[in-house]
């Protein structure tokens, strides 16, 4: 358990920073957390309690250009990153970037740093067909976020500052967007306002999704345990699903749902398939990680925590 430590977050009023406040409170309770962001009232309206906590303290700024006079810190977590329909490729790929080359920066100035936690993302591997995603295999991103992320580990791995890389990919849980691209946030978003579901590809793309309350458990096992500098692990599940089954599971998540699950395109057959699935065995190997809940499960509370 991390305690007693001073730590600098980046990105905690997105989905990673939220769930860890959501799952770990013990984290604002028993260390120091400066807390970076643009706009910091954005973790107050999902957690207000946080407000009062004494332990935290938050610097209002840009990320590719922030500056901190302190320089005591034990460990920085550094999520942040920039998407979305009002942000452009180019500038998601330039907060990755320049974000982590300042704050690696920054944190080379703090003697006593135990370790750099850099959220990194599964959008490294590129598009992947038929096959999962291991830790050994080459880097193809096809778009500025995996780009960006791409580069921001190798500036990580070259910085000399201790270092681990958390290779995320697809979740569900508390704080998730329902109205973006994702396709779990999509149907649970149809389903709730009971409406069709509808499956904008063929329905045959292979997914999984991890819940948020387990990617918290891994990433502090990342942040708390002793791994070699520079050590990469993927985080997210192994447990396959084609999005027409993770519409049907999301449909029987809610016993009075009436609508139809509609497939905007037919399959063409003999066409590879989509995969974004990846190999987590070295997590669980190397840290032990608890087992962690099932699709139907995850499905079932991130439903009833948008309900509420």
């Amino acid at each position: 358990m991390i305690e007693g430590k001073k730590i600098l977050m980046t990105g905690c009023t997105g989905f990673f920073g939220k769930n860890i406040f959501y799952h770990a409170p013990y984290l604002a309770q028993r260390n120091k957390i400066t807390l970076l962001s643009r706009e910091p009232e954005k973790i107050f309206s999902a957690l207000p309690h946080l407000r009062k906590n004494k332990n935290l303290s938050f610097i209002s700024c840009d990320i590719r250009n922030f500056s901190c006079k302190e320089s005591d810190y034990d460990l920085i977590i550094h999520s942040a990153a920039s998407f979305g329909a009002d942000v452009t490729e180019k500038d998601t790929y330039e907060i990755i970037r320049k974000g982590t080359e300042n704050l690696l920066a920054f944190a080379k100035k703090n003697p006593h740093l135990e370790k750099f936690l850099f959220i990194s993302s599964g959008a490294v591997y590129g598009r992947r067909l038929t096959e999962i995603m291991s830790e050994e295999m080459p880097l193809n991103p096809c778009e500025g976020y995996g780009l960006g992320k791409k580069e921001a580990e190798e500036m990580c791995m070259d910085s000399g500052i201790p270092c681990v890389i958390a290779r995320c990919f697809a979740f569900a849980g508390e704080f998730m967007l329902l109205d973006t691209h994702f396709a779990i946030g999509n149907f649970i978003s149809d389903v709730l306002h009971k409406r069709d579901i509808v499956i904008k590809g063929d329905g045959t793309a292979i997914r999984s999704f991890l819940y948020s309350g387990d990617l918290v458990k891994h990433l502090l096992l990342l942040a708390e345990t002793k791994v070699p500098s520079g050590r990469i692990y993927n985080v997210g599940s192994d447990e396959a699903v084609s999005i027409r089954e993770l519409a049907e599971e999301v449909a029987q998540s809610c016993g009075d749902f009436t609508g139809k699950i509609i497939t905007e395109k037919k399959y063409v057959p003999g066409s590879p398939v989509d995969v974004y699935v990846p190999d987590v065995s070295r997590i669980h190997l190397e840290l032990n990680t608890p087992p962690t809940l099932s699709l139907q499960e995850t499905i079932r509370r991130t439903v009833e925590f948008f309900r509420r």
